[in-house]
């Protein structure tokens, strides 16, 4: 995420000015696309690792090598999911693609830049941490912090 500071001019309507930008959805799909895969393919590779581990115990370092990569794919697919759908488990994997619409279209992510105009200091910091919050864990709602490109 950029962050852009600059002042503003004396003459200006209000005090604090700022700009939320908000990656595509497009482009973040894309990569939730990934995410998926990568996921969806750690799931097949565990289910035919333990249909091989049944038959035979040969070349069990070749797996180890491939099991890592694997492993490290999944997790970090994980953790990028689970950053914006803090209750993500395995068996909303298909359903992720539509989650992601519905979450642009329900808080107008859609428009690309939610701007703020206040003259309060305190309610620009409560509504741009509003637009760009990490939940912390505290619900499952979702954070938008990965969906952020810019704030200006």
């Amino acid at each position: 995420m950029v962050t852009e500071i600059s002042q503003l001019p004396s003459d200006a309507k209000c005090r604090f000015i700022g700009e939320v930008e908000y990656i595509p959805l497009k482009d973040y799909q894309e990569d939730l696309d990934l995410s998926i895969s990568d996921i969806k393919d750690w799931l097949e590779g565990k289910q035919t690792e333990e249909a091989e581990a049944s038959q035979s115990s040969h070349n069990k370092k070749p797996q180890l090598e491939r099991d890592s990569e694997m492993d490290k794919a999944k997790d970090l697919a994980e953790a990028k999911i689970c950053a914006l759908f803090p209750d993500f488990e395995h068996a909303q994997l298909d359903n992720l693609p539509q989650m992601l619409k519905e979450l642009y279209k329900n808080q107008n992510l859609s428009a690309g830049i939610q701007s703020i105009c206040v003259n309060d200091e305190k309610e620009f910091v409560t509504t741009l941490g509003g637009l760009t919050s990490d939940n912390g864990g505290k619900d499952k709602t979702p954070s938008y912090w990965p969906l952020v490109k810019c704030v200006r």
